[in-house]
């Protein structure tokens, strides 16, 4: 039965996959629509496990390569002062997730992690996350919604200016 199944989803794939004329140069021609842009973004994490909200503030790269289509990079420091941070004993709260993003089209996803926390003896914060926005850039705001097992649900509106190509 397996065998039977694997045969049918591989025969459906080519199926599919024969409906589309060049899927190759299909993408190539949506992802020049696609403008590389850079992303300025301010967000909050509403509920620490620790009980305390964070701002943090996003700055992303979108698009940067027309070999890897769609992938791009970003950096998102996020600080809280005046807080009992039980992690490490500070009055303060600071993280610096870098990572991974890539689109196609309007949607995206993220993935990043803080090593220099890590590095330092500190738990690894770490996220992932989807995010909307206009592959054209007509309309320059972006929407980004992560999550961390550690610090929950972050919520981040990003402005999106423009790169020349």
């Amino acid at each position: 039965m397996k065998n039977l199944f694997v045969c049918l989803l591989m025969l459906f794939g080519v199926c599919v996959h024969a409906q589309v004329e060049a899927p190759a140069n299909m993408l190539i021609q949506k992802s020049n629509l696609e403008s590389t842009t850079f992303e300025i973004g301010l967000g909050y994490i509403p509920q620490h496990a620790e009980g305390f909200g964070i701002p943090k503030l996003t700055f992303s790269g979108n698009n940067l390569f027309k070999n890897l289509i769609g992938v791009g990079f970003y950096i998102s420091p996020e600080y809280r002062p005046n807080i009992q941070f039980q992690e490490d004993g500070t009055n303060y709260y600071f993280r610096l997730p870098i990572g991974i993003n890539y689109e196609f089209g309007a949607m995206g996803i993220f993935l990043g992690g803080d090593p220099i926390s890590l590095a330092a003896g500190k738990n690894l914060r770490k996220e992932i996350g989807i995010s909307l926005a206009d592959p054209s850039n007509r309309i320059p705001i972006a929407l980004r919604v992560g999550y961390s097992n550690w610090v929950g649900f972050s919520y981040s509106l990003g402005y999106r200016i423009p790169l020349n190509d």
